[in-house]
């Protein structure tokens, strides 16, 4: 993964196939083999205005081995045992990158170089004051993973070990912003239909939806060669509508695309952008969904996230 500077693209190699995929490791009616996401890299705060952006791109490898169950306290298990960390380190660290992993290596910690998220890592090193619009990132923020920037990394080389008793001060997880951290997956018992236009955006928000609980995921890629057939039974049992967006309305709503399908185009309270899986994830303080992605706070939710039908 390469990273450009902020708000621009960045692509990934990505194998192109056809239609929609096969899914089946554990989630329920879903075609889609693995998924990408959003794209470049902002530094603005949460109460700060983001520039809007759903033109993804991802180069993806080789799946990983299967996630384990979702667990709210699995991430403080490997605290005592810091030889099985497993740290995975973003490209927006550029020249240092390099360094960050050799200080790794040697606290006797292991790094995943690939390009996408890894359900084994345990950390996420990315520059400081940075929140990042990719897989990777959006995935560790989904599975309460640790997101720390490079200070740690050095300061636990000063020390000579890593530094376990105050990781939580150097954690930058936006989920653990919250007055109480979640106790379950932001997404458990989600029921996705997702719609984009590209293998890679696909790929890139299967493993975020994944990383984050969701279990049942069907997926319809509109790539210009052809049109899926779309199962309507399953949009009519599924509680969100992801759509993949690239223009913006003067209300500030994403635009459906037009090769939205005719038939869907309809004002429904379950049609979101993918704009909000980053704000659930990165700027939201208290939860907007609950108990099988039932909305318990939809007016707080920016005109990003939903879609606008002309």
């Amino acid at each position: 993964m390469d990273v450009v500077d902020t708000y621009k693209e960045m692509t990934w190699q990505l194998p192109e196939n056809n239609g929609f995929h096969s899914y089946t490791q554990g989630v329920k009616r879903c075609r889609v083999e693995s998924l990408p996401m959003l794209p470049a890299i902002f530094t603005a705060s949460p109460d700060s205005q983001v520039e809007l952006s759903q033109v993804i791109h991802y180069q993806r490898e080789p799946p990983s081995k299967t996630a384990p169950a979702w667990d709210a306290g699995s991430t403080e298990n490997f605290l005592p045992n810091p030889s099985q960390w497993r740290f995975q380190v973003s490209n927006s660290l550029k020249d240092s990158k390099d360094e960050v992993i050799r200080a790794i290596r040697l606290l006797g910690g292991r790094v995943d170089n690939s390009k996408v998220y890894n359900p084994q890592t345990t950390h996420l090193v990315v520059a400081e004051g940075l929140a990042e619009r990719t897989e990777k990132y959006l995935s560790c923020c989904a599975a309460l993973k640790y997101i720390v920037s490079p200070r740690y990394v050095f300061d636990s080389v000063k020390r000579g070990k890593w530094i376990v008793d105050r990781l939580h001060e150097y954690d930058k997880n936006p989920l653990r912003r919250w007055p109480t951290s979640p106790v379950t997956p932001p997404f458990q018992d989600w029921r996705v239909v997702l719609f984009t236009s590209s293998t890679s955006v696909d790929a890139g928000i299967v493993a975020v939806l994944k990383a984050g609980g969701c279990r049942d995921i069907t997926s319809y890629l509109f790539d210009g060669t052809h049109t899926p057939d779309i199962d309507y039974k399953s949009i009519e049992h599924s509680s969100h509508l992801l759509v993949e967006c690239e223009d913006v309305s003067k209300t500030g709503r994403f635009l459906a695309p037009s090769w939205f399908p005719h038939k869907l185009r309809r004002q429904d309270h379950r049609l979101f952008s993918l704009e909000l899986l980053l704000h659930l994830l990165c700027f939201c303080h208290s939860p907007v969904f609950g108990e099988g992605g039932r909305p318990i706070n939809e007016r707080s939710l920016p005109p990003s996230c939903r879609l606008e039908i002309c």
